[in-house]
């Protein structure tokens, strides 16, 4: 297991996501403990060492935004829904005006 220092602020949990999206770490060290912890980054491979050193060096620590709630969602999906209505019965109207063809 190669430990490689992080040098700059990340945020763990999205490091972590970014570098096994890439197939640059497991998400377990073989005792159990997490790839990412104490400001390191263990990894089995030394041919991986640049490409995460690449990943680690453009991470933004940046917290993702939080998923919308149950409501907001609906909200949202109401709005499309309402907009979608007034879409179509505009286009009926000109239909039925003889504006479209």
């Amino acid at each position: 297991m190669i430990k490689l220092e992080i040098t700059k602020e990340v945020n763990s949990s999205k490091l972590m996501d970014e570098l096994l999206a890439q197939g640059l770490i497991n998400p377990l060290c073989e005792d159990g403990t997490s790839t990412i912890r104490d400001n390191s980054v263990f990894i089995d491979d030394e041919e991986n060492i640049e490409a995460v050193q690449q990943i680690i060096d453009a991470h933004d620590p940046t917290p993702l935004p939080q998923p919308l709630s149950e409501i907001e969602q609906l909200k949202l999906e109401k709005n499309i829904l309402a907009q979608s209505i007034y879409d179509l019965t505009t286009i009926i109207e000109a239909i039925l005006l003889g504006g479209i063809e």
